[in-house]
């Protein structure tokens, strides 16, 4: 094996095959980031940089925005836990269609990339937590290229878009029962049980598919999510969960009762053992309850006034649903927090106005409040007239004297 003299400036990666090279060009000042495929290569090209050489020659070819996006989210799936195979299928294959697989990564502009944004929002009607993550993957895959060699300029920050301030959809209980019966008619118990599981816990919809048996004690009745979109957190079972997974338990074979990295409800995609125990797809869940809206009149393209169908439902409303329970119920704010797993409070005090006995005792407390003052008013008002006459019936009296 070859032994390569260290270098400031010079460090390898993908286990040697590539080198990067880092320098200040003495001309302008400015950081230069290059990769070169030889040690050699490299060395050459970090004497030129400190030269002053470097701005008379060109970087490496700009990738195309296929051999970028491959190389960019190839790399996102192997340093992400929580960002799987499927869920960056999609950004992948919609930033090569819209994009075309041949354009030069030079090619995207501010111009272009104001362009992207405007497209998703304006003639795709996308939401704008959806049009924001299609902007980060192109940002970040633009910025991935730069720091390898394959762009030739820095990309600009993309324009993001303002969430919509919008109501917050839940479903009451009648609704729960309606879509519960409709997958139980024909036959899909798995999905209903998933269901009552995002009802009751809260839990985002990814967070239930990457869940283990490992992650849950029957005893203690406690779930810890792991692979979460902030922090790890563990909340409590309800009634209905505890019987669903003791269900699911008593269901698994018998091989697999001591594999605990086993998924409860995900299918097990990646995982080491023998998959002879169908579990639920992401893209069979989807499917299955696009259904659930089409039968049950809910359109997710049904907009007025710019707010959605309130008819309209998906995972995440199960999740908002669970949220406004808790605070409907008493739960305080912060325990509620910790529940969700927000970041922050102000997530959860969009919440806060589903607090309706609160407020109606607050109202109840206000009216006496005002009863009192006016009491304590009236009686000063009747002390000063009292006294007022009782002035003046002895001053009456002095002068009949």
């Amino acid at each position: 094996m070859q032994n390569y003299q260290k270098m400031k400036g010079l460090t390898t990666r993908n286990n040697g095959k590539t080198w990067r090279v880092e320098a200040i060009n003495p001309l302008d000042k400015k950081r230069v980031i290059h990769t070169a495929s030889t040690w050699e290569a490299g060395v050459q090209c970090l004497q030129d940089i400190k030269a002053g050489k470097w701005s008379t020659q060109k970087v490496s070819t700009a990738w195309t925005v296929e051999e970028a996006t491959k190389a960019y989210f190839d790399e996102k799936r192997k340093v992400s836990q929580r960002q799987k195979i499927t869920s960056l299928n999609w950004p992948e294959k919609f930033l090569i269609q819209y994009f075309g697989p041949k354009l030069s990564l030079d090619a995207i502009t501010a111009v272009e990339q104001e362009r992207f944004t405007n497209h998703l929002v304006v003639k795709l009607n996308y939401s704008p937590s959806t049009a924001n993550a299609l902007t980060v993957h192109l940002v970040q895959m633009l910025w991935f290229a730069r720091k390898h060699g394959h762009k030739s300029v820095d990309p600009v920050d993309g324009t993001y878009v303002k969430k919509r301030k919008s109501k917050i959809a839940i479903i009451d209980v009648l609704k729960e029962q309606v879509i519960l019966n409709w997958y139980k008619d024909r036959g899909y118990d798995d999905i209903a049980d998933l269901t009552v599981f995002y009802l009751d816990t809260g839990c985002r919809k990814m967070e239930a598919f990457h869940l283990l048996w490992s992650d849950i004690s029957l005893k203690d009745e406690n779930i810890t999510l792991w692979i979460t979109k902030t922090r790890s957190r563990t909340i409590s079972m309800t009634p209905r969960v505890r019987a669903i997974l003791k269900k699911k338990l008593l269901a698994l074979p018998v091989q697999y009762n001591s594999k605990s990295d086993y998924p409860i409800f995900g299918n097990p995609v990646g995982w080491n053992g023998t998959n002879d125990v169908n579990g639920i797809t992401e893209r069979h869940y989807d499917r299955i309850i696009e259904q659930c809206r089409e039968d049950l009149g809910c359109n997710p393209k049904n907009f007025k006034d710019g707010k959605i169908n309130p008819r309209y439902f998906n995972t995440h409303t199960y999740r908002h649903t669970n949220i406004s329970r808790l605070v409907a119920g008493g739960v305080d704010l912060r325990t509620v927090m910790e529940w969700a797993g927000h970041s922050d409070m102000s997530t959860t005090q969009k919440y806060s106005h589903f607090i309706p006995r609160k407020m109606v005792g607050a109202a109840q407390r206000l009216h006496e409040a005002l009863l009192e003052e006016v009491q304590d008013v009236q009686e000063e008002m009747d002390d000063r007239v009292a006294v007022q006459s009782g002035l003046r019936i002895v001053k009456s009296d002095n002068q009949l004297t």
